[in-house]
């Protein structure tokens, strides 16, 4: 009885949970709401879109976060920029054939203003469950990032404004807010944060560095305050090519593990 009132006691999220995507965001902790150029900060930001010049097409791998292979994701992103603006696919499958959840993006980024890039992103959220059936709903994302200057960026977005709700008990979806800034002190080093709120849950901060000794190889670093965890990574980047790997570690679940991989390319 006491465990069944300590559940029913408050509300929780069952399914679709905020996720970390792509590598370098991951040695940054998770700081990528006001990230520019980085197409894994789509998902957080639909606006940050507006600001990868070129066309790109990356994969993520989280193989067994905390040892668990039924906690396996994959994700993928595809970006086409135009004037005045950039197109971005982005997608998502995490779980095992126990329990699935795939997510599928479509984005659109571009500047209304000089230095004011706006976003929205249509994602449409899948979730099966082996014995019980499956069920979709659309979610509705929107965000801006400013640039303030060369050398410092702010960004803001709201996941899934219109409140959407899954299954025949119709089950909301997490909501949340991010506000972030990237600040570029000295070359070649970079400084993000970003506050995330769930409705439900207390706020997060999350602080992150890059650093790169080489024009080609970066060191990454990062921490969140709630829960409590510590992250690190590497990069290596070509005209063409990104490789990424990151390490984050959580003070009760253990080490999680990702790589990405990028092709940028300005022509076919």
């Amino acid at each position: 009885m006491v465990v069944f009132l300590s559940v029913t006691a408050s509300t929780v999220w069952g399914a679709f949970e905020e996720r970390v995507r792509g590598a370098r965001l991951a040695g940054l902790a998770g700081a990528s709401s006001g990230l520019p150029g980085e197409i894994w900060t789509i998902p957080t930001n639909p606006a940050t879109a507006g600001t990868v010049l070129a066309r790109s097409l990356a994969i993520s791998v989280n193989p067994r976060p905390f040892g668990l292979a039924e906690l396996s994701s994959v994700d993928f992103a595809f970006l086409q920029p135009f004037k005045p603006g950039s197109l971005a696919v982005t997608g998502s499958v995490f779980g095992s054939d126990l329990y699935r959840e795939t997510t599928v993006s479509l984005s659109a980024a571009g500047s209304l203003f000089k230095r004011f890039e706006v976003g929205v992103a249509l994602t449409a959220y899948a979730l099966s469950i082996r014995d019980y059936g499956s069920a979709w709903t659309l979610g509705v994302t929107a965000g801006i990032l400013v640039h303030l200057s060369e050398r410092l960026f702010l960004g803001l977005s709201v996941q899934n404004i219109n409140e959407p709700a899954i299954g025949s008990v119709r089950e909301l979806l997490p909501q949340s807010m991010h506000a972030g800034m990237s600040y570029q002190p000295l070359p070649g080093f970079l400084i993000a944060a970003d506050i995330a709120k769930d409705i439900l849950f207390p706020a997060d901060l999350a602080i992150g560095f890059e650093y790169a000794p080489l024009e080609a190889f970066l060191f990454r670093g990062g921490t969140t305050l709630n829960p409590s965890t510590f992250s690190a990574g590497v990069g290596i980047r070509t005209t063409l090519l990104r490789l990424d790997y990151a390490l984050a570690a959580h003070p009760d679940l253990g080490l999680s593990h990702v790589i990405s991989f990028a092709i940028v390319l300005e022509e076919w």
